[in-house]
This record gives structure tokens, C-alpha cells and sequence, in this order.
């Protein structure tokens, strides 16, 4: 509850900075960022009265969009591990620019009830919220700056020294970019298919005028991990995992009371952060009895 009421208080900061039409830009913003998955946020699901049929459809339309840029992902690191000299066209990507290190063991916390962020949503408990998955973990250095999973930074920054690497690195990189890009449209086709034109136009009309919205997301990376799912409804048959919400409301302490701040600008500093409404987790010290100190909601790290 506190979460909730420092996150009101952070949006009326941010009101006597913005006029009126830069918030509603903001939010229109903020729901572009979030893409095809805003559509089952809770607030958002409310508004265009989302049925829980149209609720696991469209969560199984988002799980599916997910595995396909994990798809594209590795297939984009395999590429470049077959540009370096003496390296395997193999073997999992590096924990990098918000994607989970795939060697790295589980965390109970995150992984018991739901799905990590930018991964596979699961089902929650019946009559409970989904929890948003946290964030993804950033890449340990290792020998030689070799991160785990095998991927040299060094030897492929030197190896793009050379001219004609750094040309079919470009190359894949536009070719990533339009495979996102493509999925991206094909998640909201299937998104729109299962719900009414009422819900579909009021949608439309949240989002507002169309936003560069990988200006924000830093473009289309080789080791940017997906998008996190929605979370799930609260007090429904099934809860869901795998959930953000980005709002800029967050970093309003910290704006400049600037008249001419333009809502573009601001929503550059868009954070990813949970739901106020969510519980926290057990850990998984707790559920086996061990006991150790938690952390408060207040100090819990934001998605």
C-alpha cells in the first residue's frame, strides 16, 4: 500500500510539471511501449472490459510472441559467436541489456508461481494476482572478459574492427530489426482478432498517435531480452505471471520543473515497475521454514 501511495504521489509531481495533454501523452506513450500486452493490464483490461476468455487467449497470443524472440535472439548469437576466431557457433547468449543468464540458477523468488520477466507466462494461484516477473539479470564479467556462456566481448569487439565483419553485423542487425518488427505487428493482429471492434477502437484510441517507440527501447539489439507480460487479474479463476507496467510517473521526483518539458523527452525515462497492488512473494527461505530476514515492499527492487 505504500508502493501504491509514494506512486500517487510521484504522479502528482509529475502533473505540476506536464500540462495536461503531455500526460495524456505520456500515457499513450507508456501503453506503446508496453505493446500488445497492455491490453490484459489490470487498469487497462477494466476500461475495455476484458472477458476471461479474451484474458488466457490473449496470454497464450503473448507467451507464444515471446518464444519467437527468444527464437530470434539466440539464432542472432549464434551468428555472431560464427564471426569470432576460435568460437563455437554454439551455446547460449550472454546475460546482456536486461535478458536472464541462461546458465545462471534459478531464482526462487521469481520462478515459484510465475514466470520470469520478458519469459513464458504460467498461470498463478486461483483467486490471487499474477506477479510480474523481475527483470533480467545484467552480464558478470569473466576471464579475459569472457561472460558465462562462453561469449568474448573483447574478441568480438576487435573483431569488428575489421571492415567486413562490422558490414554483415550491420546487415543482421537491420535483418533482427525487421524480424521484431514483424512479430510485433503479427502480436497485435492476433491480440485484435480476439477481442470486439468496441474493444479494439477504444484500444486504439489509448494508444493515440503512433510513437517511435524503439527510441525508447534502445532499437533492436542482438541481446535485448523480450518484453515481460501483463499481469494477471486480481481476485479472478486465474491469476497470471509475468507482468510489467512502465510508467514515467515513477521518475518524477527527480524532473525538472521545466515548462517547455516536451512529453516525448520525458518518456525516455520510463521505468519498469510492479503493479502497487501485487503482494510480495514468499522466498523460498520462507516456505521451507528457514526464516531470514525479507525485504520490506518499500526496499523490493522494481522490475
Amino acid at each position: 500500500e505504500s508502493m501504491q501511495v509514494r506512486q500517487q504521489e510521484s504522479e502528482g509531481n509529475l502533473a505540476k510539471v506536464l500540462d495536461k495533454n503531455q500526460v495524456k501523452r505520456l500515457k499513450e506513450i507508456q501503453l506503446q511501449v508496453e505493446g500488445p500486452a497492455a491490453v490484459i493490464r489490470e487498469d487497462v483490461a477494466e476500461k475495455l472490459e476484458i472477458t476471461e476468455e479474451q484474458h488466457a487467449e490473449i496470454q497464450t497470443i503473448l507467451t507464444e510472441a515471446n518464444t519467437a524472440r527468444r527464437q530470434i535472439m539466440q539464432k542472432n548469437f549464434q551468428f555472431m559467436r560464427s564471426l569470432m576466431p576460435n568460437q563455437p557457433a554454439d551455446g547460449n547468449p550472454p546475460a546482456a541489456d536486461g535478458q536472464p543468464d541462461p546458465n545462471a540458477p534459478a531464482d526462487a523468488d521469481a520462478t515459484a508461481g510465475g514466470a520470469q520477466g520478458g519469459q513464458a507466462d504460467q498461470p498463478g494461484q486461483a483467486g490471487q494476482p499474477g506477479q510480474g516477473g523481475r527483470g533480467g539479470r545484467g552480464g558478470r564479467g569473466g576471464a579475459n572478459g569472457q561472460n558465462r556462456g562462453g561469449f568474448n566481448r573483447e574478441a568480438m569487439q576487435k573483431a569488428m574492427e575489421q571492415p567486413e565483419v562490422k558490414a554483415k553485423v550491420d546487415e543482421a542487425r537491420k535483418e533482427a530489426q525487421k524480424e521484431q518488427s514483424q512479430l510485433r505487428d503479427r502480436e497485435y493482429a492476433m491480440v485484435y482478432k480476439a477481442m470486439d471492434r468496441r474493444q479494439v477502437s477504444v484500444f486504439k484510441k489509448m494508444l493515440g498517435k503512433p510513437f517511435d517507440v524503439e527510441s525508447i527501447m534502445g532499437g533492436g539489439g542482438f541481446f535485448r531480452g523480450g518484453r515481460g507480460g501483463p499481469g494477471g487479474r486480481r481476485n479472478g479463476a486465474n491469476g497470471n505471471a509475468n507482468a510489467t507496467q512502465t510508467t514515467a510517473a515513477a521518475k518524477a521526483d527527480s524532473a525538472k520543473t521545466t515548462p517547455a518539458a516536451s512529453a516525448d523527452s520525458s518518456a525516455a525515462s520510463t521505468t519498469t515497475t510492479k503493479p502497487a497492488t501485487t503482494p510480495r512473494r514468499q522466498s523460498l527461505r520462507e516456505r521451507r521454514g528457514l526464516g531470514g530476514q525479507q525485504p520490506t515492499p518499500e526496499s523490493e527492487t522494481p522490475n
